[in-house]
């Protein structure tokens, strides 16, 4: 471990996490972690911390929110964190890896998605609304699937919300059959997110009725004809009254600028 926290350390010494908000959680526990920013060479060692898990949820969530949080060594070391024993620390490293890593951290988010914690779970499956890997539609629609009976499926609705809407990206008619089946969920917001899903694939808004959706698939010709193109949600704010005053220190509202997921093929699709 020393031989990776001191050329780290040299090279961010008196660099600061203070103004680095995540924007994606507010009232996120595991946010409310960053009680006190520490530099970004504190940040590193926290994230390392082979005795305290707590620290590492808080060094990997810090670390990500630095300018410097995309370098390839701290995002294979969020890779890293995504094994680690306890859940608070995968899950700080699903969302890093969300915010800084693309198609070759797919497998590992995907293998998340079977994690034994719901909180974890939901992480991978945000972080797979940024991440764009074909590998993951299967898993994406068995998180979407709200348990009925003896069969399987997730069994908490916040996972299964962030997963339907993980599903806009991807044009395949099974996506669009698994989204139709997802507007009877029992929950709401998985209701809401697989139609908003179904508008961004197809270009039609035909409510929450299952049955004009199911004739109107089985009629297309080419469903996503009218799609357009996904882009990953992210939390935005008004900026608070402070940050109007027109003062050299103050810094913006820390929103973040949604866009494509990384690893969307370019071009028509």
């Amino acid at each position: 471990m020393a031989s990776v926290l001191v050329p780290i350390a040299a090279l961010f010494a008196g660099c600061s996490i203070a103004d680095q908000i995540d924007p994606n959680a507010k009232g996120d526990g595991l946010i409310e972690l960053l009680l006190s920013p520490k530099p970004v060479t504190g940040t590193v060692a926290d994230a390392q911390d082979p005795y305290d898990a707590d620290k590492r949820t808080r060094g990997t969530l810090g670390l990500s929110m630095t300018p410097a949080g995309s370098e390839p060594v701290f995002v294979a070391l969020y890779a890293a964190n995504a094994k680690d024993a306890e859940p608070s620390v995968r899950a700080a490293a699903a969302r890093a890896l969300g915010r800084h890593g693309g198609p070759e951290q797919a497998s590992l988010l995907i293998d998340l998605l079977r994690d034994t914690d719901a909180g974890v779970r939901e992480e991978a499956c945000r972080a797979l609304q940024r991440i764009h890997d074909p590998a993951a539609v299967d898993p994406l629609l068995a998180a979407t699937r709200e348990p009925e009976g003896a069969k399987q499926g997730e069994e908490e609705s916040k996972v299964r919300a962030q997963a339907a809407m993980a599903l806009a990206q991807y044009r395949e008619r099974r996506v669009v059959q698994g989204l139709i089946g997802a507007l009877s969920d029992t929950s709401l917001a998985v209701n809401r997110n697989a139609l908003s899903a179904l508008r961004t694939l197809t270009g039609q808004d035909l409510g929450y009725d299952q049955r004009r959706w199911l004739a109107w698939a089985k009629d297309a010709s080419d469903p996503f004809a009218g799609a357009s193109v996904f882009q990953f949600p992210v939390y935005s704010r008004g900026p608070l009254f402070y940050e109007r005053l027109p003062l050299p220190f103050i810094t913006p509202a820390p929103n973040e600028t949604s866009g494509p997921p990384a690893g969307v093929p370019l071009g028509p699709r």
